[in-house]
């Protein structure tokens, strides 16, 4: 299912124009002293030391510098502290965002910052770096690397996906956009316990229960892609009893257009997973 979140492309390049540059100043005289070296790639210790630290502009750095270390290469504890830093940005965003919505907008947000960890945690591609990829798999990219985990990734996601009402809107969705993919794949799918389907199968009865407004029909139509990824087939039966339904859309305040939308990947999803 092409999920809309954005590209890891766009994700990358909004990153590399954004980031302000190491060796970057201002006026006339000598240059500031360099973060870190440029001829060097961080060590376990140094990313550790530095995100315990209270030197943002070395985070962000070491962290820059650390998207060339080769894949595997961290420890898992440095991998979970990575992640546990995108969990503490993220929610610190969230939390201004509900004291002020504009307040996002002021200033810097983080958000380069927060693109470059996820990258970090891209390229590792350790499980202890899953809970920091769930936390911004609305981001587009994190949720190609979250397939790839398979099983071990799923507990994280249905917590997503499941949580209402959602931490940032997408979030919910790209979840369950990464757990159909994951129903997609025929390596990935022979490999998820029956604890993980039925869980599945849960959070997609639950999102096509709840889920009501126009702004949320994206959220709805996933729901209904997973619930015939399942192949359930009480699922299926409620998602073609939701196709084309003026009733049930007029019901869940929405308009026409999305429901022809929500219909239209809902039959994609019958297409893809014949009974």
């Amino acid at each position: 299912m092409t999920s809309t979140v954005l590209s890891r492309a766009v994700i990358f390049v909004a990153a590399v124009i954004a980031s302000p540059t190491v060796i970057a100043f201002q006026g006339t005289g000598s240059p500031p002293p360099l973060a870190y070296p440029l001829n060097k790639l961080p060590t376990d210790a140094e990313i550790a030391s530095a995100l315990l630290g209270n030197d943002d502009r070395l985070k962000e750095v070491i962290i820059r510098r650390s998207k060339e270390l080769p894949s595997h290469a961290l420890r898992a504890g440095t991998v979970k502290a990575i992640g546990d830093e995108v969990i503490k940005i993220t929610r610190e965003l969230q939390s201004r965002f509900n004291r002020d919505p504009l307040s996002v907008n002021e200033g810097n947000s983080n958000s380069e910052y927060v693109i470059s960890l996820a990258e970090v945690l891209m390229r590792q591609m350790h499980p202890a770096g899953i809970d920091g990829l769930v936390a911004v798999v609305q981001l587009g990219a994190p949720g190609g690397a979250l397939v790839e985990f398979g099983e071990a990734a799923v507990p994280a996601l249905i917590n997503v996906a499941r949580t209402e009402p959602e931490d940032e809107p997408g979030h919910a969705d790209a979840a369950m956009d990464v757990l159909v993919k994951m129903l997609e794949s025929p390596t990935i799918r022979r490999t998820l316990s029956g604890t993980s389907r039925a869980a599945m199968r849960q959070v997609a009865a639950q999102r096509l229960a709840n889920t009501t407004g126009d702004d949320n029909w994206h959220m709805l139509a996933t729901a209904a892609y997973l619930a015939v990824a399942t192949r359930d087939s009480g699922l299926r039966k409620q998602v073609m009893e939701l196709m084309d339904n003026d009733a049930e859309f007029v019901q869940r305040s929405m308009s026409i257009r999305r429901q022809q939308n929500v219909s239209a990947i809902a039959r994609r999803a019958l297409a893809v997973f014949p009974q």
